[in-house]
């Protein structure tokens, strides 16, 4: 095997292996934890209702499952890591 042909197929493994990573990273943060909303907005969440929608809008999560992984995938390339309650 010369060096070139080497070189494509460690890249690919590498890609194969970071969107396995990408992938079980989604999956493990939406299944594990509890709903999204309540822990950002905490008993605002129940005191207002509609700030609630209006997170669960602007982050898509009212939509299936295979959608939100389409932005997070999208975020991700365009270098946008998401939200963090705490650093704002």
């Amino acid at each position: 095997m010369n060096l070139p042909q080497y070189v494509l197929r460690r890249l690919f493994f590498a890609v194969i292996v970071v969107l396995s990573v990408i992938t079980i990273t989604f999956v493990l943060s939406h299944y594990v934890g509890s709903d999204v909303i309540v822990a950002w907005l905490g008993k605002s969440a129940a005191l207002h209702p509609q700030l609630a929608q209006l997170y669960a809008a602007k982050y898509h999560l009212n939509e299936p499952i295979w959608v939100q992984y389409y932005y997070y995938i999208v975020g991700l390339l365009q270098g946008n890591f998401g939200y963090s309650p705490s650093r704002g």
